[in-house]
């Protein structure tokens, strides 16, 4: 990664490397320590890693702009000559020369022009770095983890001030609350004893579970499948799986 394209430097250990996904192994500081210590999006790194020397591949490419604001809203590539396509009430149309795999169009239909993806500011967005941010504190504490945390903060305040319901019926509510997670958390603990111990199940643990899923993809298989450990948010309207 270029210098200049490292965000909170000071952050950055000697080599960048990307979080794991599975990082299950990791102890919870050290899963905040090392997420902490890579901030910057992958989208970033993988923009910045084109080369300037790989071979341009030019195809004939219509991009499809709104007619009102001028605004790209779109791009086809075609191996074939194409002609521009007639513009109507909503878009404009024009055919460029262009790789869409290294080159992209900045600007408006009318000024703007075709530039190197490699060699041109990294795209992003306030609302990728929140997604990505969000991301990350999902891979340390999941919001079970979160609400959980809460939940016996809370409590432990009422009960230390000594609240009731006469103070607040919110307490009523928060007691019912604590009441039904104990419950429902003692259940499972059955269900999971008589299912290990029923021959009509073939229970697995959550670490057979994952050495199973483990051998499934060993070897090269495994790098050719998504993977597995995925935490997918939400950039405003899309999903984002890291």
């Amino acid at each position: 990664m270029n210098e200049d394209q490292k965000i909170n430097k000071d952050l950055y250990v000697d080599s960048y490397e990307g979080t794991p996904i599975n990082d299950s192994a990791l102890t919870l500081e050290e899963r905040k320590q090392r997420i902490l210590s890579h901030p910057l999006p992958y989208t970033g790194v993988a923009s910045a890693n084109q080369s300037n020397d790989a071979e341009v591949n030019r195809v004939s490419c219509i991009l499809t702009f709104n007619k009102e604001s001028k605004a790209l809203v779109g791009l086809v590539a075609s191996t074939k000559p194409t002609t521009v396509p007639a513009s109507d009430d909503i878009y404009i149309y024009k055919v460029v020369e262009m790789d869409p795999n290294l080159e992209k169009w900045v600007g408006d239909p009318d000024t703007g022009s075709v530039q190197s993806i490699a060699s041109a500011p990294v795209a992003v967005d306030e609302y990728e770095l929140n997604a990505w941010c969000h991301n990350r504190i999902q891979r340390v504490y999941k919001h079970f983890h979160q609400l959980n945390i809460l939940r016996k903060t809370v409590l432990a305040l009422v009960k230390k001030v000594g609240l009731t319901s006469s103070d607040d019926p919110i307490v009523d509510e928060l007691n019912d609350l604590e009441e039904f997670i104990t419950k429902m958390v003692a259940n499972n603990e059955k269900y999971i004893a008589e299912y290990k111990a029923s021959p009509a199940f073939d229970y697995l643990s959550k670490e057979d579970f994952d050495k199973q899923e483990e051998a499934h993809r060993a070897g090269p298989l495994g790098a050719k499948l998504p993977p597995l450990a995925q935490v997918t948010i939400q950039h405003k309207w899309e999903s984002i799986a890291e």
